[in-house]
């Protein structure tokens, strides 16, 4: 048996299943992955060549901003709780992948900014770093705004996701809750991974981003 999360587009229609098996209902030769994608002939890809996201609102959502938060179940919890924010969803966090479902999900939903989420640790994981960071090349070609809710979760071990933030902290927490710029949010990256980032074959993706002048930002010194 398994929890199956259906992923739905900004115009509420399933175009994939994601499913979490039960821990016990795993053979010995299959993925011990925590999520996987129900599939036909090994493949889950979109006739675009995208990955399904998932899609989550309610319609008294404020219309002109959306939270991207990472995975298809959590998205879903998020929105849930919150009960105020568009949210969408990728697996793994790899928005980048789904062009053409972002770009069209963004427009559906009347978005104009958007809030990333980052899971507790992401910081300091570089291949997470590196999808938000291809995310946020697509972001700005688009002209949205971009901004990194943070409330200190540097720590994969101490920090909470942002769907048990809203589980377990009170409205007067969460709106302490700070929104940074992406200058600012690099600033919370260790210097190990920001030096991995700068110095290795994808540079370019970070270099580009951070060279992009935010309104209210502060310059990034890329040296």
């Amino acid at each position: 048996s398994a929890l199956l999360i259906p992923a739905r587009n900004a115009e509420g229609l399933i175009n994939g299943i994601h499913v979490k098996p039960h821990r016990n209902d795993i053979s010995a030769g299959e993925s011990k992955g925590k999520y996987m994608w129900a599939s036909v002939a090994r493949s889950v890809r979109l006739p675009d060549g995208g990955f399904p996201i998932f899609c989550c609102w309610y319609d008294w959502s404020p219309a002109d901003t959306v939270a991207l938060i990472e995975g298809g179940l959590k998205p879903c919890i998020f929105a849930h709780l919150a009960a105020r924010v568009k949210v969408i969803g990728a697996a793994g966090g790899q928005f980048w992948q789904s062009r053409v479902e972002l770009v069209q999900a963004l427009a559906r939903l009347g978005a104009r900014r958007v809030v990333l989420f980052p899971d507790a640790g992401a910081v300091a994981n570089f291949s997470v770093l590196l999808n938000y960071f291809r995310t946020f090349q697509l972001l700005q070609d688009w002209s949205v705004e971009i901004r990194i809710a943070w409330w200190g979760q540097a720590d994969k071990l101490v920090g909470l996701d942002a769907d048990d933030l809203l589980s377990q902290v009170s409205n007067v927490e969460i709106g302490r809750m700070s929104m940074l710029y992406i200058s600012e949010f690099w600033n919370h990256v260790p210097n190990h991974i920001r030096g991995r980032a700068m110095q290795g074959r994808h540079s370019e993706v970070f270099d580009q981003v951070l060279a992009v002048r935010e309104a209210g930002g502060e310059p990034v010194c890329v040296a």
